[in-house]
């Protein structure tokens, strides 16, 4: 009889010794599993982006070649749209970069009760013909010159959403009497009348309002210069 309970108890205890060195192993092919290394990630540099920065680097600043009052009265520089234009025409040739504005909210400038101006606000595009990667940003302008004022807001509007998307600045000039001579100096006709309106000192502003020393200019630049006269206008 006690030979017998001798075996049985050796059965168990190989029995036990299976199942642990079993359990032993299955832990360990867990553990490798979770420390398997992954691939590092990788990052292309997108064609649009270099462009951008090309272009960046080529016309880091726009120099001012207009002047305007604000509601103060207080004399600024800026930019004319035609030059900002041009300068990043070329540029979009140059880099096969295409603008377009797919999303445009006008509305009207509204003072004392009448229509005075239109404001727009756009959304623009940026498309690298190149690798098809686009890019939106936004502008906005004002504008007040009358059936033209849609227009003018928009192209205010195109011009500073460039000027901003390319991070350009238009440092005011030391000397303003430059800026004016050579605004003058590239503006032809009837256009230089606006232009004296800005510059004039407001007295002297009225009184070629009031005694028809404006439309005088308007008449003599309307002309051909076989066509003009001496300017006779009503100033006592």
């Amino acid at each position: 009889m006690k030979k017998k309970t001798a075996k049985k108890k050796v059965k168990k205890t190989v029995k036990k010794t299976v199942k642990k060195t079993t359990k032993k192993k299955v832990k360990k092919k867990v553990t490798k599993k979770k420390t398997t290394r992954k691939e590092p990630l990788t990052f292309t540099t997108h064609g649009l982006d270099n462009k951008k920065l090309k272009i960046m680097s080529e016309i880091p600043f726009a120099p001012c070649s207009s002047f305007s009052k604000d509601r103060h009265g207080i004399m600024f520089a800026h930019t004319h749209a035609d030059k900002v234009f041009h300068l990043y025409y070329t540029k979009s040739i140059e880099n096969r970069l295409v603008f377009s504005m797919p999303e445009l909210m006008m509305s009207d400038i509204i003072e004392s009760g009448r229509v005075v101006g239109s404001r727009a606000v756009a959304k623009f595009l940026v498309k690298d013909a190149d690798t098809g990667e686009t890019e939106s940003f936004m502008g906005a302008g004002q504008g007040d010159n009358g059936v033209w004022s849609d227009n003018s807001a928009q192209t205010v509007a195109f011009k500073q959403g460039l000027l901003m998307y390319f991070l350009n600045s238009w440092p005011q000039p030391e000397n303003m009497i430059d800026i004016v001579k050579e605004s003058f100096e590239t503006t032809k006709g009837p256009d230089m009348v606006p232009q004296m309106r800005q510059i004039l000192p407001k007295k002297v502003s009225e009184i070629l309002e009031e005694t028809g020393g404006y439309q005088a200019l308007l008449d003599f630049f309307g002309k051909t210069p076989g066509e003009r006269r001496e300017i006779k206008w009503n100033y006592p």
